[in-house]
């Protein structure tokens, strides 16, 4: 006679047959077969069941069906919900899995844990993950457990959909030239938390890396920045902003001399001042003055500052300097500020010249003098001149002539023991007295007229022709040519 085994697996659905037989005698009474039981799948636990079945030519007697427990635990399926995912998303992750035992079971991507469950329930049991992608370190998830009994795992592998990063360069500026800008980029972002690198671009030819970075503008104008951030996959996203570099700042004016409200022991001062400016100082449009009068032309000027010299002693007493200047961009800066310089004290006066030593006897010639006033008038007048420089001379006042007694003597020569100023050729002295009521005049005018022969034959030029008056020296009055006759 023949037996025969028949094994089964019902917890993962399969049906496994190992047959093995063997001629045996059977005697009349109690028999003992002994065989030997080979599980070609050890490493799955479960119920095996055993059928031993005695065939006799053409009639078979089953003994029936024994159960062998094998212990343990076994994956029996993985599986995604989807076969690729973005980045951003999630996806489900279904293990399906037998145990007669309690185990741990581990979810992991590449070497990185993702979950870990303890499994208490026996039998044939479903767990079900939710995993964001960007938690993955590969496209692959293994499910792995491990019992004293068996090892089990199982792998899935499912396609990532690279999203490129998002760039985030801030929003526009309006900024000063020549100040220091600062740009972030912090806020760019990648939707699968991939590294990025940063890229600026400043509209100026310059460029730097970085998240952060600072840069300066010397020109004003607009510029567009283009921030361009990559991911390690080399997948990009590029943003702009608009940078206004603008010049709204005044220069400066620093470093004045003299002093504002300084006195000083000279009387010809070196007098200066700095310029600053955040671009440059416009040098075409510096204005400087010395008491009230332009020295512009007359001074030192470079985009730093000037200087002047004057080129003669300032008089003695205060002084105003007032300096205006532009930059590049039209910004103004004024300033004034004042001075004082030593004060000459004067000689005593000089005792009273000698009485002038009679002239020798002279041809005395007329000349008409008239007083303006409210009546003009004519009056006759000596002099002691050989030959008069002068045909006319006109002397305005305030007041009528009844109330004025008027003279003037003309002489060719000095009669005074003041000498004129080295520079100055004489061409004929004028003594000029007027009597009139105290306090009565308060203004007077002189006019005189010369003959062309005496302009012809001095050689003179009729602009050049000054009247000096004889205090205690010899001072110049303002004189112009008022007509040709």
């Amino acid at each position: 006679m023949q037996n025969s085994l028949l094994i089964l697996l019902p917890p993962v659905g399969k049906v496994i047959l190992d047959w093995y037989s063997e001629n045996v005698s059977l005697m009349a009474g109690e028999n003992v077969i002994g065989f030997r039981l080979n599980l070609t799948q050890s490493s799955l636990p479960g119920d095996y069941a055993v059928e031993l079945s005695l065939v006799k030519d053409d009639y078979t007697l089953s003994y029936g069906v024994k159960y062998i427990p094998v212990e343990g635990s076994v994956i029996n399926s993985i599986r995604t919900d989807r076969n690729s995912y973005k980045q951003n998303e999630t996806a489900v992750l279904t293990v399906v899995l037998y145990s007669n035992v309690q185990f741990i079971l581990k979810i992991k991507s590449g070497s990185k844990l993702i979950a870990e469950s303890i499994i208490e329930n026996l039998g044939l049991v479903t767990k079900n993950y939710t995993i964001p992608i960007k938690e993955m370190s590969t496209n692959v998830i293994e499910a792995s457990l491990t019992t004293p009994y068996s090892v089990s795992s199982k792998l899935v592998t499912f396609g990532i959909i690279n999203l490129p990063p998002k760039a985030v360069a801030g929003t526009d500026k309006t900024v000063e030239v020549n100040t220091k800008v600062t740009f972030d980029g912090t806020s760019s972002y990648d939707p699968g938390d991939d590294p990025l690198t940063y890229i600026w671009d400043f509209g100026d030819g310059k460029s730097a890396s970085g998240p952060i970075v600072i840069h300066t503008y010397d020109s004003v104008g607009v510029y567009i920045v283009r921030l361009t951030v990559k991911d390690s996959k080399e997948a990009y996203d590029i943003a702009t902003l608009k940078v206004n570099m603008v010049d709204t700042t005044p220069p400066e004016i620093f470093s004045i001399y003299p002093l504002n409200g300084s006195s000083i022991s000279t009387s010809t001062p070196v007098i200066s001042a700095s310029f600053s400016d955040n671009v440059a100082v416009d040098t075409s449009k510096v204005f400087i003055s010395l008491d009230d009068v332009d020295i512009t032309l007359a001074s030192n000027i470079t985009p730093s500052g000037f200087s002047y010299t004057p080129s003669a002693p300032l008089t003695g007493g205060l002084h105003k300097v007032h300096v205006s200047i532009v930059d590049l961009h039209g910004n103004r800066a004024n300033l004034t500020w004042f001075f004082t310089t030593p004060v000459s004290i004067s000689p005593p006066p000089l005792p009273p010249p000698p009485p002038p030593p009679e002239p020798s006897p002279v041809v005395t010639t007329s000349l008409i003098v008239s007083i303006v006033a409210n009546v003009p008038t004519k009056v006759e007048v000596s002099s002691h001149a050989p030959k008069s420089s002068l045909d006319y001379i006109e002397v305005i006042s305030n007041i009528s002539l009844p109330s004025v007694r008027f003279s003037v003597e003309e002489y060719s020569q000095n009669p005074t023991a003041y000498s004129p100023p080295s520079n100055v050729i004489p061409l004929s002295f004028l003594k000029i007295e007027i009597d009139t009521p105290s306090g009565s005049i308060f203004q007077a005018k002189i006019r005189f007229k010369l003959p062309i022969t005496v302009i012809v034959n001095q050689n003179l030029d009729p602009e050049s022709i000054q009247l000096y008056r004889l205090t205690t020296t010899w001072i110049p009055l303002i004189t112009s040519m008022v007509g040709r006759f």
